[in-house]
Formats: structure tokens, sequence, C-alpha cells
């Protein structure tokens, strides 16, 4: 018989414990078929390996992690998230879904081996928001606006996944907007959530445009009548374009002459920057003559001649004031200087409007 040696006896030792521990491992931990011949030596921490055809069991790491929100308000884990190294199905988690209410406060999520379920371990989640609010105008855009009117703000719609309808809360920005004058002008929306998310701007264009015709009002009288020969003064007219900025009016039509009797139309116009035409305005001007002409004697208007002399006949002369007029007519007596006696000379004359003048008489006396 061979003599066992102190080496022979330590060799013995070590392969039934380690025969031993390898049932203990396949029984507890594994649930599969013990082979002796299945295990070798793993020097990698938290880890006992088995030869390829055995199943692996893993001892779980948590991890600290983040998880933001969707869209909807929710999120959810798997124990992947936990643990990235972990592609196993044993693993549980005390919790798995989050919503906004989870914002603010780390959750402790507990991770369960339930091959083990006395050695769980215990993973911090952190629930973020990092979603923007949206927003969304409520109108036309770009909107048209006729000048001079009032810009009335159509408002936008803004939601948020957790804070929900936030549209309270929108600052709008219209001071840009000037209704006097006619351009195109922006106004910006901006909304933060709760969480100090900021929408992206929105912008409207509001268009200010001009449309409508500007109106002329004349000063005085839209008929007016001129004495003849007098002074016509244009009184002219007055634009209105609402609040926009009018040049003047022009005057066109005819030009009135008071020296001559006749009806003259002057006509009132305008257009605005926009190229709005106010209806013509027109004011009617009549020249007339309504004052009878004088007469003026040439000579003295008592004349004595005398018998058997000879009488001139000196005329007279005829006004209208700046109108033209004919011929005074010489009527009366014709005077015969060979005949004593007492003559009377009629001098009268009528416009071309049938003003007659007032009779002139001139007495000549033949004597001897």
């Amino acid at each position: 018989m061979k003599k066992i040696t102190f080496y022979s006896l330590l060799l013995i030792v070590l392969s039934v414990s380690i025969i031993g521990f390898a049932k203990t491992l396949s029984t507890e931990a594994f649930s599969t078929n013990y082979n002796s011949d299945a295990f070798s030596s793993n020097p990698l921490r938290d880890y006992v390996s088995l030869r390829p055809g055995f199943e692996e069991s893993r001892i779980a790491t948590c991890n600290n992690i983040t998880v933001y929100l969707d869209a909807l308000g929710n999120a959810s884990i798997t124990p992947v998230d936990i643990d990235a190294a972990n592609t196993g199905t044993n693993f549980a988690l005390d919790i798995d879904i989050f919503d906004c209410s989870n914002i603010g406060t780390p959750v402790m999520v507990t991770v369960t081996d339930s091959s083990d379920p006395t050695n769980p371990c215990i993973s911090t989640v952190t629930v973020e928001d990092n979603l923007d609010p949206i927003i969304t105008l409520i109108g036309a855009n770009p909107l048209t606006i006729e000048a001079c009117g009032t810009y009335t703000e159509l408002n936008a719609v803004a939601k948020d996944n957790c804070s929900g309808d936030i549209s309270t809360s929108i600052l709008i920005d219209a001071s840009a907007v000037n209704m006097n004058v006619v351009g195109s002008y922006v106004v910006t929306y901006n909304v933060t959530d709760a969480h100090t998310n900021a929408a992206v701007e929105v912008q409207r264009t509001i268009i200010v445009e001009d449309n409508t015709t500007p109106t002329i009002t004349l000063n005085g009288a839209a008929t007016i009548t001129v004495e003849a020969c007098g002074t016509y003064t244009e009184l002219g007219a007055t634009a209105n374009d609402g609040c926009l900025a009018l040049g003047a009016v022009i005057i066109g039509g005819d030009t009135v002459d008071t020296n001559t009797v006749g009806v003259y139309t002057i006509t009132y116009n305008i257009n605005d920057a926009e190229g709005n035409s106010a209806a013509q305005v027109i004011r009617t001007v009549t020249v007339q003559d309504t004052t009878d002409p004088t007469i003026t004697l040439n000579g003295a208007a008592t004349i004595t001649v005398e018998a058997c002399g000879t009488y001139t006949e000196l005329g007279a002369t005829a006004n209208d004031g700046c109108l033209a007029l004919g011929a005074v007519i010489i009527g009366g007596d014709t005077v015969d200087t060979n005949t004593v006696g007492v003559y009377t000379i009629t001098y009268n004359i009528n416009d071309a409007e049938g003003n007659s003048a007032a009779q002139v008489i001139r007495t000549v006396t033949v004597q001897d």
C-alpha cells in the first residue's frame, strides 16, 4: 500500500469542498441538473460562471437613473434601465411607471431577484419633464385689418404634457402693431411651463391695409352765384382718409372768369397713398349780371343854342362794369335850330343780359 502524504490529503479535501459548493449553487441558485464538471474558476466580482450549456446567475447592480416624461406625461422603466448588464427575466421592480406627480421628488425603486428575494437593491429614479409646451394660434395668420380700425387680439392656445392647458399664461406682445400706418407687423406669443420649459415662439403677421376711399368735403356751398365784374374767391375743400395722412385736394375744372357771364364747374379730387380715389366733388359757380348799366352824358344836360346856329350832338357813354356794351341809343326830339323851342333828347341802353340803364335826358333850347 502506498503511503498517503500530506499533499495528497490536502488535494482530497479541496476536491470534496468544491463538489459540495457546486451542488449548493446548482440547487439554490439555478435549479439546473448538477454536474461537477460544469464549474471552472472565474475571478470576476459578483459572478459564478458556468461552462457553455449551463445557465448563469448574476446579482443585480442598482444604478441611479433619470427618466423623462413623454408627451402624455408618462414614463416607464425596465430592469435593464436600472442595470444595463441585466438581461435575465428573474429581476422585478416594485415601481416601473411614473407620471408628472413624481417630478421634483426622487423615487426609490426596489429591484428584487426572484431567486433571492431577501437580497434586493434600491435605485434612485429622478423623473424630469423636458418637453416644451406647444402654442397654437387661434384665427388667421397672417391677419389682414383695415387701417384706422381696432386691433382685436385673437389669442392662442398652449398645451403642456404636465401643466395641461396653460393658455392663460401666454405672453402676447402686440406692441408693434400701429393701426394708423399701413404696413406689416408681427405679434409674438411665448409661454413657459411649470418646469421652465419654454415653448417655441409663435408669431402672427398683422397686415394693416387701406382699402377705404377718402372723402372730400367742400368748404362753403356747392352752388355759388357771383355778380359779374365782382371777385370769386375759391373756398377749397378738405379731405379725410380716416386716421391716414393725405395731401392737398386737387382743384380742377373751369376757371371762373367773373368778367364773363356764365356757369362754371369746379372739380375736387384726391387719391390717398394706396391709390384709393375719392368720389369727385363738384362746385357750380354762376357768374351773373343783375346790375343795370349807367349812362353818362358827354357835355351838359342843358344846352342853349342860338337860332339859325348849329347844334352838335355830344352823345353819351355807358358803363356796365367790366362787361361790354353796345352804343347808347339816342332818341327823343330832333333839334331844329331854325325853329325856336325846347328840345328833349333821350339816351338809353340795355346790356346783354337785358338790364336797362336809367334813361338820361338832355334839354336843348333853341332861342333867338
